[in-house]
């Protein structure tokens, strides 16, 4: 059977074969003659169609000049033993009338390049005394003062370091104390009042102090290094302060941090909760089709004491049926009786049904009512009431306060069209169909159990835009407060 195959597969081949070599043969004797190639020409120039609110703009660039680099000099690092000037060692003069001051004090500078790595950035000096008392000690760092970035200079400190800094930094009780020091960027100097002692007197096999003991001179350990922070800024890492709480998201990924705020108590004692809440999860949500914009406090923050907000569609989303919109806008329709609770760090869906009234869908025990009337802004007046389960009583977009004259811009509304029978405005035109309707009531008023009342102020930020695509129809909204 192999056999067989192979007889009638040779002749295939060589069938295959004279094809193409008639194909090559064919091609080589004919051989078509090129076009000539294209002469390209000048492009004409597009022109755009300009509307009323434009034209066009002659004019140059604006040639911003080149900034030249910084022509620092090179740092020139005192040598190895070299005397620090006694002028800058002397008696401090607040200190002088409750310690002694120091004699015979000399400060020599140890050799950069023996010293650990975490000291060899500043200048480390021994200086020596031969009596016990403080003085006021000096460095002076011109000559070295752009060695680094960052405003080095400006956070240079004077440290006390102890002898086995030198030798065995990482080890406990090795590690440097900060004096409180002065930098003066004017003079280029850090000063620090300096204690010295002397050292321990030697004694002899009898238990007396040796005459060679008694004026032995005591030494200390300076070093001239930068702080993490100063007048410039601070390099420290952003601290998570223990006054603050903080939480991982475990598989969600999601991070979350508040900061708590004081407040003044009132008359009975207590005060409200106020706190700064950060929510990586919240950044993560952000997307091109929502308003992405960050809230007043920062990206990723939020402060709301709490609200109740209702969620409007676009007119041009709400066309079916009976709708009396000839047009497609980016007006906000009606769409349905739809509410969202947030309070106390909880979000839930409120749900209405007919007879019963509202109630949050996770059925928490908290008796919503929707309440007409308030002077707000509303068409309606519209406001809610929420009752916890512990008999606390929080109002939503109330605006006025009983013994207040001041409204607390709690109630933040916009425009909304009723484009279909039976919704709230419906007229028989698009344009009579509009009416001022809330999006969001912000909570601007609680009672506790007690009696006792916390009150909630706001600012509103007010914007316009042309209703119904018509530049002549503009109106007012509220785009968001604090």
């Amino acid at each position: 059977m192999i056999g067989r195959i192979a007889r009638a597969v040779r002749p295939r081949l060589l069938c295959a074969g004279v094809v193409t070599g008639a194909l090559v043969a064919s091609t080589l004797a004919a051989t078509p003659a090129q076009a000539e190639p294209v002469k390209p020409g000048h492009l004409t120039a597009q022109v755009e169609k300009l509307d009323k609110h434009g034209g066009e703009v002659t004019g140059i660039g604006w040639k911003p000049a080149p900034r030249p680099a910084a022509n620092l000099p090179a740092p020139q690092w005192p040598a190895a033993g070299t005397k620090i000037n006694s002028s800058a060692v002397g008696a401090n003069r607040k200190t002088a009338a409750a310690a002694a001051t120091p004699s015979q004090i000399s400060a020599t500078v140890l050799d950069r390049a023996a010293l650990p790595q975490r000291w060899r950035a500043g200048v480390v000096a021994k200086v020596s005394a031969q009596s016990t008392g403080t003085a006021s000690f000096a460095m002076n760092y011109a000559k070295f003062r752009h060695a680094y970035g960052g405003d080095w200079a400006s956070r240079l400190r004077l440290w006390r370091l102890p002898e086995c800094a030198l030798t065995t930094p990482d080890k406990p009780g090795c590690s440097a104390a900060l004096l409180p020091s002065r930098n003066d960027g004017a003079t280029t100097t850090v000063t620090a009042d300096l204690t010295v002692s002397t050292a321990p007197q030697k004694q002899s096999a009898s238990g007396t102090a040796s005459a060679a003991g008694s004026v032995a001179a005591a030494s200390t350990l300076v070093a001239l290094a930068a702080a993490p922070s100063g007048p410039s800024g601070d390099f420290t890492a952003t601290p998570l302060s223990a006054t603050s709480s903080w939480s991982a998201g475990g598989s969600t990924g999601s991070f979350t941090w508040s900061y708590p705020m004081r407040t003044v108590p009132s008359i009975g004692g207590k005060s409200p909760g106020v706190s700064l809440s950060y929510s990586s999860s919240s950044v993560d949500g952000r997307s091109s089709a929502t308003n992405s914009q960050p809230s007043w406090v920062g990206e990723g923050f939020e402060y709301a004491p709490g609200f109740i907000e209702r969620r409007y569609v676009s007119c041009s989303e709400d066309k079916a049926g009976d709708d009396n919109n000839p047009t497609s806008t980016g007006d906000l329709c009606w769409r349905s009786n739809n509410a969202t609770l947030s309070l106390a760090g909880n979000s839930t869906e409120l749900v209405y049904e007919s007879g019963k009234g509202w109630h949050s869908r996770t059925e928490d025990g908290s008796k919503i009512v929707r309440l007409t009337g308030a002077d707000n802004g509303d068409q309606d007046g519209e406001h809610w009431k929420v009752t916890t389960t512990d008999g606390t009583q929080y109002f939503f977009g109330r605006n006025k306060l009983p013994g207040e004259t001041s409204e607390t811009n709690s109630a933040w509304t916009v425009p909304v069209y009723g484009n279909h029978a039976g919704e709230p405005g419906h007229a028989t035109t698009f344009s009579d169909s509009r009416e001022t309707q809330a999006w969001r009531w912000n909570l601007d008023y609680a009672i506790d159990t007690h009696g006792e009342t916390t009150s909630f102020w706001y600012n509103k930020e007010v914007n316009q835009y042309a209703a119904e695509a018509t530049e002549s129809k503009n109106v007012s909204y509220v785009r968001g407060g604090t």
